[in-house]
């Protein structure tokens, strides 16, 4: 998928996502349900390029993911 696609959909979901509790965990949560694995990896590889057009709770997120990625 494209990964200017993927950044505009978790930038969608940051701004847009219903939360209780920490916000980078909820993220997080989403995309561990509805993303695919190799969407993941794409936006992972995004966020160490660019890290500056994601949001401090976005870049949480991924990293709890990418965490689990490598576990």
């Amino acid at each position: 998928m494209d990964v200017n696609r993927l950044k505009m959909m978790v930038i969608q979901i940051d701004q847009n996502i219903a939360f209780a509790g920490p916000k980078a965990e909820v993220i997080a949560t989403h995309l561990r349900k509805f993303w695919t694995p190799q969407m993941r990896k794409d936006i992972f590889q995004e966020i160490e390029k660019n890290p500056a057009d994601f949001s401090q709770d976005v870049q949480a997120a991924l990293k709890l993911l990418h965490g689990e990625a490598k576990a």
